[in-house]
């Protein structure tokens, strides 16, 4: 539940009274609550906190999960973030980097799919889609057309027949299909072929 929270001072306060971090003087504007994490708007950018008041997100210009419906931080256990620089970075629950693309000037438009803080993301560019691994960085190959799903594969297009590629870049459902879809859970992709047929296949890696 995502839970807008009282910012007194540098306090963030609970909606139980209870203080969940101590933010910097750097002129904060406002906090929100979500998933065990603050998020901070601040002059200096946007920054994630975890409930210890400990800094897992560093200042930055944008934050994957802030256009999704209660802003959800960490859905996917990892969190993306755009700097000023246009450098993409992923960081996982403990703060860590676990991916990272720079020195390309990135935009917010360019990086499909960050407002759902999917564990892959689609980077337009040139006509078509390059993929980004929450784990493994920049993925080979480009595509045509993305689906962002909430679970760890991202649904794309390939010589007009859609599959799915995972985290590591491997595909896991062929491209055979001409409309597949995720299930609201995230563990099954179910797909219909040009001859009718349909194919069900597990995707909760």
């Amino acid at each position: 539940m995502s839970q807008t929270v009282i910012v007194d001072s540098l306090n963030v306060i609970g909606l139980q009274g209870q203080v969940i971090a101590t933010l910097p003087a750097d002129g904060h504007i406002s906090a929100v609550v979500h998933n065990g994490y603050v998020r901070e708007y601040a002059i200096a950018g946007k920054s994630l906190w975890n409930s210890a008041g400990n800094v897992v997100v560093p200042y930055s210009y944008n934050l994957a999960g802030e256009g999704y419906t209660n802003s959800s931080f960490y859905l996917s256990g990892y969190q993306m973030a755009l700097t000023y620089e246009g450098d993409l970075f992923c960081y996982d629950t403990a703060g860590n980097v676990t991916a990272s693309l720079t020195g390309q000037n990135l935009k917010s438009s360019n990086c499909n799919g960050f407002n759902y803080n999917s564990p892959i993301l689609a980077i337009g560019s040139n006509g078509g889609y390059s993929l980004f691994s929450a784990t493994h960085g920049l993925l080979s190959g480009t595509y045509e057309d993305y689906e962002v799903t909430l679970a760890p594969v991202i649904s794309v297009c390939l010589n007009g027949a859609w599959g799915c590629v995972a985290l590591d870049g491997t595909v896991v459902v062929p491209f055979e299909f001409s409309r597949i879809s995720i299930s609201a859970d995230g563990t099954l992709m179910i797909g219909k072929r040009a001859d009718g047929s349909w194919g069900v296949y597990n995707v909760a890696y």
